[in-house]
């Protein structure tokens, strides 16, 4: 199951676990689970709410690691090139990376891990992480490059920003069902900067 730039997409397994899936994301999945574990493979960002079965571990395999768990919400973010980070919402999850090295999850935990290895563990605040999934982004002192880099993917456009206008940063909730000139305009009103269109790409000077 493929979702390509610029759309979400959802997903019901043959357990009954519902996945969301975000923009530039895949899952692959069998027709049926079979055996003693469930497992799926993971590229990009998705948001799990699995199905409860004690007997057959649901295991979530990615590059550079994998997740176990029984039965619990979490959101996983592993796009190519970028760090993973892994959101606890309710449950508990036992995650492995590439070197064996394991880590509990307990509610509202992120895991980060970059190149395979895990990197650190802290308690956030998950609506942040999960907010995607209700269309909202929440903006908390992020630079305005990454918030671009994400609006990218969502809209499957090309947004660039001028380096001194990037490292401004951006505070509020960005309602994101919007169309992307609603969306720019809503940051435009608390950021000044000039928006220039050059065909299907969009870059934001002083």
């Amino acid at each position: 199951y493929i979702v390509p730039m610029g759309e979400r997409g959802e997903l019901t397994l043959p357990d009954g676990t519902k996945v969301q899936i975000n923009s530039e994301s895949s899952i692959i999945y069998p027709k049926s689970f079979r055996g003693d574990t469930r497992t799926v493979y993971l590229s990009g960002e998705a948001n799990f709410d699995v199905h409860k079965d004690k007997k057959h571990p649901f295991i979530v395999e990615a590059n550079g690691f994998n997740l176990r768990v029984l039965g619990t919400k979490f959101n996983i973010s592993n796009y190519e090139g970028e760090a993973t980070n892994i959101v606890l919402v309710e449950g508990s999850v036992e995650v492995t990376d590439k070197n064996e090295k394991k880590a509990q999850l307990v509610p509202s935990d992120l895991l980060n891990i970059t190149n395979g290895n895990i990197a650190y563990q802290k308690q956030v605040d998950v609506t942040g992480y999960i907010s995607w999934v209700d269309g909202i982004l929440m903006l908390e002192g992020n630079n305005l490059s990454e918030i671009t880099k994400k609006l990218s993917k969502y809209y499957g456009i090309s947004i660039q920003c001028n380096p001194e206008v990037g490292k401004e940063k951006v505070y509020g909730k960005l309602d994101i069902k919007d169309n992307i000139d609603e969306v720019l305009k809503c940051i435009q009103q608390t950021l000044p900067f000039v928006i220039v269109k050059e065909g299907k790409s969009i870059y934001l000077n002083k």
